[in-house]
């Protein structure tokens, strides 16, 4: 909600003006009134006439823009055609987030649909501690564990997971609290099948508990530096790479920055695809950001310059 309060764009209007006509051409967005007010009127019946002072909003309608395009929607499902007419009564000064900027937070495509079937989340359901159980260690870290878990899938076969654990009274110590808090909250905001996926965040007096899925297959650094060899053939890395920058685009496409590429932040899925792993540097960035981060022999030119990067 704070990305997208941040993405807001407010605009003047006098009395009289109109912020758009019934059938033509504008930006898919939702107008929330923040001071005066407005009319809507509408001649084919599509909207109930009715003036709107500060508080109310319209619009939203044309965010379903994204959902409809393909089918009998528009081919550039940032405008569409105007369902009716809005008139200022008083001067005013309306909020505007466009579905172009919707996209850079959520999937707009996901609008009204619900969660995706392919993905089990249990982020918003009861699920405890205590309905999973822990297996053995998958590895270990500075402050905390990582163990492979699992619970009973609703079919009764058990599903299995990977369980990051950390303390809570190591990480306070080396104050890196809040970027855990930040990438909680980043990783809970993304849905894709080649970022790592957050499906639960948990804790209680000592520790921390965040529930991905598992990826089995190991690092991408193991698989270009094995005992017999130390590099990809040309195909094989062009399959890598072109899965890394799908994953990365969807990061983009939203706003966030990564900020740790390396081989070991990238493990390999059961079906062999690569998944990014690790969120601890990354940022939702609007404009620029300039911060010096990364792990050092990975820096790119344009952070170790400070030129800033977005």
């Amino acid at each position: 909600m704070s990305s997208l309060a941040n993405l807001l764009q407010d605009l003047e209007y006098s009395a009289g003006d109109h912020i758009f006509e019934e059938g033509s051409e504008v930006k898919a967005a939702v107008y929330l009134v923040r001071s005066g007010s407005v009319k809507i009127e509408s001649t084919s019946g599509t909207k109930k006439k009715q003036t709107l002072s500060m508080g109310a909003y319209f619009g939203d309608e044309t965010l379903l823009s994204d959902v409809a395009r393909g089918t009998n929607g528009p081919k550039d499902s940032t405008v569409v055609k105007a369902g009716y007419t809005v008139k200022v009564v008083e001067n005013c000064r309306v909020g505007v987030l466009t579905l172009e900027s919707c996209r850079k937070v959520f999937d707009t495509l996901a609008i009204g649909k619900g969660r995706g079937a392919h993905l089990e989340s249990i982020t918003n359901t009861e699920l405890s501690l205590t309905d999973l159980t822990k297996h053995t260690i998958l590895g270990a870290g500075t402050f905390g564990q990582v163990w492979l878990v699992s619970r009973p899938g609703a079919d009764g076969n058990d599903r299995a997971y990977a369980l990051k654990v950390q303390s809570k009274y190591e990480l306070s110590q080396s104050g890196q609290a809040r970027s855990v808090v930040h990438e909680k909250e980043i990783m809970a905001g993304l849905n894709h099948p080649l970022v790592n996926r957050l499906l639960g965040a948990f804790k209680d007096v000592d520790y921390i508990y965040m529930l991905m899925n598992l990826v089995q297959g190991g690092e991408l650094y193991g698989v270009m530096h094995t005992s017999t060899s130390d590099k990809l053939s040309e195909n094989v890395s062009k399959f890598y790479i072109a899965g890394i920058a799908e994953g990365l685009g969807y990061m983009h496409s939203r706003g966030f920055v990564y900020r740790d590429l390396k081989p070991e932040n990238v493990l390999i899925s059961n079906e062999g695809y690569p998944v990014i792993i690790d969120f601890g540097f990354a940022k939702y960035v609007s404009d620029m950001t300039y911060t010096l981060c990364g792990t050092p022999l990975y820096l790119p030119p344009e952070v170790i310059l400070n030129r800033g990067h977005k």
